[in-house]
């Protein structure tokens, strides 16, 4: 007989397996809701708690960036502009690297809408290497929305 304590049982791999993947359906879910309060629903308080809720329970990467996304919009749409341009600057600083054409649209409008305009010009050039024309398809449409809403600022 072997010793269990040396070798773990393979239903706790099969449990920790079950959890990631009900986790990470659950934070598709919440993110799922959060898009839909804020863009179908205009639910604008429940989008700022349900975008608190995934930013705390997810450990990383896209929900997280998400989450702080849909937070400005709710801001900018609750008109509480300061707190949506104070929650843009800090989300441009952080993903500024990643090229992520999603946040700078929404970085861009919350600088118009708030009429700083040098400031949402100036988010394509603080872009770097990553502000360069993508050139696959959904990449690419977030760019051209930049773009275009870049010409309201001038």
């Amino acid at each position: 007989m072997g010793d269990s304590s040396i070798h773990p049982q393979p239903e706790l791999f099969t449990y920790l397996l079950m959890l990631v993947l009900v986790w990470r359906a659950v934070l598709g879910a919440l993110r799922t809701l959060a898009q839909e309060s804020c863009f179908r629903w205009g639910e604008f308080h429940k989008t700022l708690r349900l975008s608190r809720a995934l930013r705390w329970l997810s450990v990383g990467g896209g929900y997280r960036w998400e989450a702080q996304r849909l937070t400005v919009l709710a801001h900018e749409a609750l008109g509480n502009t300061a707190e949506a341009v104070r929650r843009a600057r800090i989300l441009l600083a952080s993903r500024r690297e990643a090229g992520d054409w999603r946040i700078a649209n929404t970085v861009v409008n919350t600088f118009i809408n708030a009429g700083l305009y040098q400031e949402a010009l100036a988010v394509e050039h603080s872009w770097g290497s990553a502000g360069e024309r993508p050139q696959d398809g959904a990449r690419l449409l977030e760019w051209c929305l930049v773009q275009l809403n870049l010409v309201e600022a001038v």
